[in-house]
């Protein structure tokens, strides 16, 4: 780290050593480069408005929700940023201690209690099943689901679908398949209206094809991630794509949108994350009330057309098409907290959902040179799905789970969305948060299939319900 020196004050004699300039205000004559590192000039520090997203990502990688960057503009640059994120660690340990802290009073710290304190019955976590899943071949499928149908874009224009069959603890070849749904892409669609697919034929077609191709399978479990069931709640207007956004970034403007049951328990249940690794931070619940119109035209279409049966609590009898709600976020934190993601942090495991403008290592970078070569592109898909390779999530062969991966990056090689012309460079996206994210709900799936599943359910299981990967804990028994 360089050494500040100021300049003389006024008035004093010069020096033969000339004086560096003032890290804190550079000199006004001299335009420098922004030290986010955008490239921008700037006769401070930052270009206007920098400095917040700057010292924002010093934060987060403080919580372990992003990676360091590799490089900065300059010593002073980084030594600002590890000032922040230092005085930002510093937080977290106070916080965390005082969670950890039973004398701690009520008014020191916003403190969630921890849901591991009281038996699962009254947070509402709980096994999946109380029996156990019916032996024979199941076919697996796990869906991300655009709930609008995609954007404006093209190229978000996409439901994946990853698929495999899974007989006891062998597992079948792996599939991924691509739903197109830009044809029916409508620009005029309102804001309460998907863009795009809006009755859910394209998907519900590839999930018929798909099932179509597994005719020896016993039963097909498809989990989606998107809220399936909610209880109808008629003081809130329709479930718009601007109250979803604002959802996304911890707003409810209006109160348009409505916690579940389900939703409010694992909200509480998140107190199992004492902040050690800040976990809590990988999964944000978000409002599932109202239902948006394409996800209630899946699941109608699931259950008028394809005989699937909705999952609704424990005591579910498994038919032979069983459907179920999940959410990539959940799995994250569920597994991150057991410590099967281990030696990876949460930033770490969400790393192949940074975007360019969110990278600080793309920040200087002009837009063709967001490419990486795809080994370090595929390195951050792996980590992202790290903590399910422990035997006791998914109860498959660790045989397995290596073929299910080697299929994984087969499909990701020759795909258009992920890879360049060349073949030889990714880059990251929604096209590849797609992928990884089906992954993540094809394996829970699995999970449940294997019986290691749990699930945050509420007082009425008709208001919906979250499974996850991962046995629940015992309840805590009373004394």
């Amino acid at each position: 780290m360089s050494e500040r020196r100021s300049t003389a004050s006024s008035g004093g004699d010069g020096s033969d050593t000339p004086s560096q300039p003032n890290t804190e205000r550079p000199d006004n004559n001299q335009p420098t480069v922004c030290w986010c590192g955008c490239g921008g000039p700037t006769k401070s520090r930052f270009v206007p408005g920098h400095d917040a997203k700057f010292h924002s990502l010093a934060k987060k990688v403080a919580r372990g929700l992003a990676t360091m960057p590799e490089r900065f503009v300059s010593e002073d640059a980084k030594a600002d940023f590890l000032k922040h994120l230092d005085a930002e660690r510093a937080r977290v340990a106070v916080k965390g201690a005082a969670r950890s802290d039973p004398t701690s009073k009520p008014g020191d710290e916003i403190v969630t209690t921890p849901a591991c304190d009281k038996p699962a019955t009254r947070t509402g976590l709980q096994p999946a099943l109380l029996q156990d899943f019916p032996a024979g071949e199941t076919l697996c499928i796990g869906i991300d689901f655009a709930w609008w149908g995609g954007g404006t874009s093209r190229r978000s224009q996409t439901d994946s679908l990853v698929f495999a069959q899974v007989s006891g603890e062998q597992a079948g070849p792996l599939h991924l398949k691509r739903v197109a749904l830009s044809a029916t892409y409508n620009p005029n669609a309102a804001d309460t209206e998907p863009n795009c697919d809006p009755d859910a034929s394209l998907v519900l077609r590839a999930v018929q094809d798909v099932i179509a191709n597994h005719a020896r399978a016993d039963r097909v479990v498809l989990a989606v991630d998107a809220p399936l069931r909610a209880l109808d709640r008629p003081h809130l207007p329709a479930r718009s794509r601007k109250a979803d956004k604002k959802a996304s970034q911890g707003q409810n403007p209006s109160k348009a949108l409505d916690y579940r049951q389900c939703d409010r328990v694992a909200r509480e249940g998140q107190g199992h994350d004492r902040g050690n690794n800040c976990w809590r931070h990988v999964w944000n619940v978000q409002p599932g009330a109202p239902l948006c119109p394409r996800v209630r035209a899946l699941v109608k279409g699931l259950r008028d057309r394809l005989g699937f049966q909705l999952y609704t609590d424990p005591a579910t009898e498994v038919g032979n098409r069983l459907l179920f709600e999940c959410f990539p976020g959940e799995a994250l934190w569920s597994l991150g907290t057991r410590g099967t993601f281990d030696p990876y942090r949460a930033g770490e495991a969400k790393e192949y959902k940074q975007e360019r403008l969110s990278d600080p290592r793309l920040w200087d970078l002009p837009a063709r040179e967001a490419w990486r070569p795809w080994p370090t592109v595929l390195c951050w898909v792996y980590q992202g799905l790290y903590g399910f390779t422990d035997r006791d999530v998914l109860g498959v062969t660790e045989e397995g789970f290596a073929g299910w991966m080697a299929d994984l990056m087969k499909a990701l090689l020759v795909d258009d969305l992920v890879m360049d012309k060349s073949r030889r460079n990714a880059r990251r996206g929604k096209q590849l948060d797609d992928v990884v994210e089906s992954v993540n709900c094809f394996l829970t799936a699995v999970s449940f299939v294997r019986n290691r599943a749990h699930v945050w359910i509420g007082d009425d299981p008709a208001d919906g319900h979250i499974i996850g990967p991962g046995r629940a804990p015992t309840p805590a028994k009373s004394t």
